[in-house]
């Protein structure tokens, strides 16, 4: 089946010139981040807290550098993060209340409130050995850290791995996840100091009057700043995770039979794949095969209601048609904008939750933080932990198996499957809401006709448990019918 490279019919490898552009795969856009020369050591040590607001900078400039100023950098971090946190404890600890065993007129035990300076804090927490205390607190604030940051770069190796090595991919990936080691010792200063002056206010509170206490709206306030801490940390790793990724060559392989694989190389544009006899000139001829999606071409609020439409019912056909080799950029922002709106519906409900289960608090305003604030942002949360885990899951058995050649493609893929997080919402919204409205009405469905109490609060469980399950088996489904239909896309 061979012919001479001289053949007008023969089709060439992507980027090669071809006498017949018709027959010839189109090159695809650039995919990965631009490519930066080697920064100095000290560019490489400096980037997480120069580059803070930069994330994709600082990244690419962690990522680039020598190794060993990265590791520098996080170590540095690292124990900035545990002196904030000691010294914070150290602050809360100055004001404590202590209950005497005596009681007043109303049987209550009685507050006594206790005042001592920071060296006197110091001296109690670290006992008799400075040493011993240093090192405790650094093995009990480093290694959460680096855990946690192994186990983000784990979860964002799919968006960073290209080809080759797994192992200097999820390097890759990990040193854009500590990029980020500046951003996180800002936030611990600020919300560590936050929690010390709240801590202090409440125990001043309660020392001077009994039962004097800080509006409880006032407690879900700081939570939600520490809900709005989390979520931002990871928007910041997300977006540095897109500089972190691999800056090599940018071409696709070779021209490939879109349904067995096989090299079309030295194929005719006008012949059939030798191995299972699919039309050659529909999968390499653009535009023929892969029209491309809607929203990628002209972006707006009906191509992304279409697009999420045909992700959600026909997630087969919206991959076949999809073009994978063109950048991910409108493909992150199709997501973004599934998130906000995920938000805003979440919202709105949490709002009429608010307004139905206000009486059972002490003010409206606590109800509407809780329902209308926290728990959205909380939802938003679970919702991109259930798709990272499984996208890791999948990712990390594609990367096992050899499953895919060049990860590129599934860069969209996981953008694209954001659309899937409304079956859960769905879901989870329909029965948190029964839940709401009926109370326990399933387990007083199972009560009536079981006639025993026995198994009452495990309907509701099971409902939560299994349903969701269910939900992410056919999340893993849908994922196997997205590669399928992109492992060997030409465009």
């Amino acid at each position: 089946m061979a012919t001479a490279p001289s053949d007008p019919n023969r089709v060439a490898p992507v980027g090669q010139p071809h006498e017949d552009p018709a027959a010839a795969v189109c090159p695809p856009a650039d995919l990965a981040p631009a490519v930066i020369l080697r920064p100095s050591w000290w560019a490489t040590f400096c980037a997480p807290y120069r580059f803070i607001f930069q994330p994709r900078r600082a990244a690419a400039t962690m990522v680039a550098g020598p190794r060993w100023a990265a590791w520098l950098a996080l170590g540095v971090g690292i124990i900035l993060i545990v002196c904030l946190t000691v010294g914070a404890t150290l602050w809360s600890k100055t004001v404590t209340v202590e209950w005497d065993a005596a009681s007043d007129a109303a049987g209550l035990p009685i507050p006594i409130l206790q005042e001592r300076s920071l060296e006197e804090a110091w001296a109690q927490w670290r006992g008799e050995s400075a040493a011993a205390a240093a090192v405790r607190a650094l093995l009990y604030g480093g290694i959460p850290v680096l855990l946690s940051a192994a186990f983000m770069a784990w979860l964002q190796l799919p968006r960073v791995h290209r080809s080759g090595r797994t192992g200097a991919s999820l390097l890759r990936a990990f040193f854009g996840v500590v990029s980020g080691i500046g951003l996180l010792v800002l936030l611990v200063a600020l919300l560590g100091a936050v929690g010390a002056v709240v801590q202090n206010n409440q125990d001043r509170q309660m020392g001077a009057a009994s039962v004097a206490m800080l509006p409880e709206v006032f407690s879900f306030v700081v939570a939600l700043g520490y809900f709005a801490a989390v979520l931002g940390l990871i928007f910041w790793v997300e977006c540095a995770c897109v500089g972190a990724r691999d800056s090599g060559p940018t071409g696709s392989p070779s021209p490939r039979c879109e349904r067995c694989g096989y090299d079309l190389t030295h194929v005719p544009a006008s012949g059939r794949c030798p191995e299972c006899g699919t039309d050659v000139q529909a999968m390499l001829v653009p535009g023929m095969r892969r029209p491309g999606c809607s929203w990628e071409e002209s972006p707006g609020a009906l191509t992304w209601r279409d697009a999420s439409l045909a992700l959600l019912f026909r997630p087969s056909s919206f991959y076949a048609r999809l073009q994978v080799w063109t950048s991910d950029t409108m493909a992150r922002r199709f997501a973004a904008w599934h998130y906000i709106v995920l938000f805003v519906g979440a919202t709105l409900w949490g709002n009429l939750v608010a307004w139905r289960m206000w009486g059972a608090m002490s003010t409206l305003w606590s109800a509407v933080v809780v329902y209308a604030l926290v728990i959205p942002l909380s939802c938003l949360l679970a919702g991109w932990g259930i798709q990272r885990l499984l996208a890791a899951v999948v990712g990390s058995v594609w990367l096992v198996g050899g499953t895919m050649p060049d990860f590129r493609p599934i860069w969209k893929v996981l953008s694209y499957e954001t659309a899937y997080l409304w079956v859960f919402v769905v879901y989870d919204g329909l029965l948190m809401t029964s839940l709401f409205l009926f109370g326990d009405w399933m387990s007083a469905l199972v009560v009536s006709i079981t006639g025993t109490t026995t198994f009452r609060g495990v309907p509701e469980s099971l409902a939560v448990l299994l349903g969701n399950g269910v939900l992410c088996a056919l999340w893993l489904w849908r994922y196997r019918l997205a590669c399928d239909a992109v492992r060997w896309a030409n465009f």
